[in-house]
């Protein structure tokens, strides 16, 4: 019995990853074909036709906090009452400040083949994925030159679109929700 279980914990890391994988492919899709990207960054983008989405290989950590109304609805209910709802809120937001202490980025190698391009107009980070189907993405103007740098760095004085997507267990995509920003 032990022998098979011990056999079984890759299999269902890979299946776990497959499914983390699928998810960052539909959101990728998603993002691709959002309607608000070209005119968000159009200073930045100029009078492009077509431009293209340079997805960083790095899993990061995208605080929650534009889109903090979705989080707490998505983790514990729509129904839930104002006085409730803003106290899980601020726990909430407690939560993101100490997660985005501790994290640590890291490389995800199948990040890249998201890649058709190594041209760059914007880059495009993901989170982890949680246990509640929640899937960050943060999309910002970029040039190859600072492709290289950190997220913290390309964030400065920057614009960026913030991605939350609900998945169900089965990887079906339940909602989407976008946030528009200004670093300073």
């Amino acid at each position: 019995m032990i022998k098979v279980s011990l056999f079984l914990i890759p299999f269902a890391f890979l299946f776990c990853q497959n499914k983390a994988n699928e998810k960052f492919k539909i959101a990728y899709e998603h993002i691709v074909n959002d309607a608000q990207v070209q005119s968000f960054f159009s200073e930045h983008l100029k009078d492009k036709d077509s431009y293209n989405i340079f997805v960083a290989d790095s899993i990061v950590f995208i605080d929650t906090f534009s889109l903090l109304d979705q989080v707490v609805k998505i983790k514990y209910g729509k129904d839930i009452e104002e006085k409730k709802f803003s106290d899980l809120k601020s726990e909430e937001y407690l939560r993101e400040v100490e997660k985005g202490q501790k994290f640590k980025s890291y490389k995800l190698n199948e990040l890249d083949r998201l890649n058709s391009s190594r041209k760059i107009d914007l880059i495009l980070f993901f989170s982890i994925p949680t246990d509640q189907g929640i899937l960050l993405a943060e999309l910002l103007p970029c040039t190859s030159a600072d492709s290289n740098k950190s997220i913290k760095e390309i964030r400065m004085f920057n614009k960026s679109i913030t991605y939350l997507f609900h998945f169900d267990d089965t990887n079906q995509l339940i909602d989407v929700f976008s946030s528009q920003g200004q670093y300073n």
